[in-house]
């Protein structure tokens, strides 16, 4: 039976390993270190059973695609199943448990030249290191989108401010010196409000006149009370004001009336002084013409 290409080989023995979820898949170029086989593949299973289904389905998948399977090693079920071994002619394949792998630690006697396939696990690594590109470019993208709208924006609102400052220069300049008459009026009203104070500060003089005349009055009155006390006693003091005044201006006629009659005393009172001067003029010269004597 004639074996299949080895790249093709190492392909299915790869694929086959991807299929039970094996782990840490190495491919080693084996063709210069040995005659015996080409290439070494080494995987890792977690637990016997794994170890045993990886085995069987690498050999299944190498004779479907035409390859031969020379043997299989510790995949018995009496076997632990920490390290199986499948030969298929020109490659060998080593499937382990981690701690057998790190114990015979076989990398580092086939890994001098590593062959670079692609297994599931890189595939999934790809794909998830595609999937955060593409994430972060959409981020990328959609950021630089909303600058340009906020920039557009700020754009749209300048052009609406410089808008509105060409149409407020367009507008005639009457409708603005309306607005300012309109605006003025209301100071034209508290101005004819203060004019009016002074008339009401003139009034007051005028109204704080009116006691002085009151007390004039009264004088008159108690110069009235003092001539005639009879007259002041019948006047009544809880009267209304207009009849103390018409009482008070009563008594100062009657007081007027009166006045003629200290004229005759003060005549009375001129003659006597007279006549006492006569008398000591009169003594004077009569000691006088005693001392002549």
């Amino acid at each position: 039976m004639s074996q299949p290409d080895l790249k093709v080989l190492q392909r299915v023995i790869v694929d086959a390993l991807d299929d039970i979820k094996a782990r840490d898949i190495l491919v080693f170029d084996t063709s210069s270190s040995t005659a015996l086989f080409d290439r070494v593949i080494i995987a890792t299973a977690e637990v016997a059973r794994q170890t045993r289904a990886m085995a069987s389905n690498v050999a299944e998948k190498v004779k479907e695609a035409g390859g031969a399977v020379k043997s299989i090693e510790g995949g018995a079920s009496r076997d632990s199943g920490d390290w199986v071994l499948v030969d298929c002619i020109d490659a060998v394949v080593h499937i382990l448990q981690p701690q057998a792998r790190a114990y015979y630690n076989l990398e580092e006697m086939w890994g001098q030249k590593r062959v670079r396939v692609t297994t599931a696990e890189d595939r999934a690594k790809a794909a998830k290191e595609k999937a955060e590109a593409e994430r972060l470019v959409a981020v990328r993208e959609a950021a630089e989108k909303a600058a340009t709208e906020q920039a557009l924006a700020k754009k749209a609102a300048a052009k609406k401010v410089a808008a509105k400052k060409v149409v407020a220069k367009k507008l005639p300049p009457k409708k603005v010196s309306a607005k300012k008459v309109v605006a003025k009026k209301p100071v034209a009203k508290k101005a004819s409000v203060k004019q009016a104070a002074p008339k009401q500060t003139v009034a007051k003089p005028l109204a704080a006149k009116a006691p002085a005349k009151k007390v004039v009055a009264k004088k008159s009155a108690g110069k009235s009370a003092v001539v005639k006390r009879p007259v002041a006693k019948k006047v009544a003091p809880k009267k209304a004001a207009a009849k103390k005044v018409v009482a008070k201006t009563s008594a100062v006629k009657k007081a007027a009336a009166k006045k003629p009659a200290t004229k005759p005393v003060v005549a009375k009172k001129a003659v006597a002084k007279k006549v006492v001067a006569k008398k000591v003029v009169a003594k004077k010269i009569a000691s006088k013409a005693v001392k002549r004597k």
